[in-house]
C-alpha cells in the first residue's frame, strides 16, 4: 500500500468519525453580582462549521431557569425545523456553491496567467494560462467551502429573530462568529 492510499484512507476516517459526533449541550449558570441568574446553553463542537453538514446546525440560548423546560425544547425543535428549511431556500446547493468559486477563480487566474506571461518575451502563454487556472481553481474551491459557513449564521439569524417574536418561551440566541 502506498503512503499517499495510506494518508487517504487515515483522512476519511477522521472525517467519517468526526461527522457521527454529535455535539455536546453544555449548560452553564450564570449568576450576577446583584443576584440575577441565568443559564447559558451552548454546544461543544467537535467540527469547524465548513466540515458539518447543515442538519447538524445549532444555536446556542440564555434562559431564565437552570435547565430547559420541557416547552423550551420544543420551541427549539420547532424553530431548529423551520430555520433548517429556511436555510435549505436561501443558500444554493452546496457543491455548486464550491464549484461556481473554483470556476470563477481559475477563470480569473488563467486571465491573470496569460496576461502575466506577456511580460517575458520567451514566455509560453498557454503554459502560464494553464498554471495560473489550476492554482486559481485550487484556491477558489478552498475559499469556496470556507463561505459556506455563512448557512450557519443565516441559521442562527433566523432562530433569533423567531425566537423575538415568540418572547413567550424566555429564550434568547445568540450569535457564534461566521468562521469556519
Amino acid at each position: 500500500m502506498s503512503k499517499k492510499f495510506g494518508v487517504a484512507i487515515l483522512i476519511t476516517s477522521l472525517l467519517t468519525a468526526g461527522c457521527a459526533m454529535q455535539d455536546e449541550m453544555i449548560k452553564t449558570r450564570i449568576t450576577m453580582p446583584g443576584g440575577e441568574k441565568r443559564t447559558l446553553v451552548h454546544f461543544n463542537h467537535k467540527l469547524p462549521t465548513v466540515l458539518r453538514g447543515r442538519d447538524s446546525f445549532t444555536f446556542s440560548y440564555l434562559i431564565a431557569e437552570e435547565s430547559p423546560t420541557d416547552q423550551q425544547l420544543k420551541a427549539t425543535a420547532v424553530i431548529w425545523g423551520h430555520c433548517r428549511d429556511h436555510v435549505d431556500i436561501v443558500h444554493p446547493d452546496r457543491i455548486v456553491t464550491v464549484m461556481v468559486h473554483g470556476i470563477l477563480f481559475g477563470a480569473a487566474g488563467a486571465a491573470g496567467g496569460a496576461l502575466g506571461a506577456l511580460a517575458f518575451p520567451t514566455a509560453i502563454v498557454g503554459q502560464y494560462a494553464q498554471y495560473g487556472a489550476a492554482s486559481g481553481g485550487m484556491f477558489g474551491l478552498a475559499y469556496g467551502a470556507t463561505i459556506l459557513t455563512g448557512e450557519l449564521y443565516t441559521f442562527q439569524n433566523c432562530a433569533r429573530d423567531l425566537f423575538n417574536e415568540f418572547t413567550n418561551y424566555g429564550i434568547k440566541v445568540l450569535i457564534e462568529s461566521p468562521t469556519p
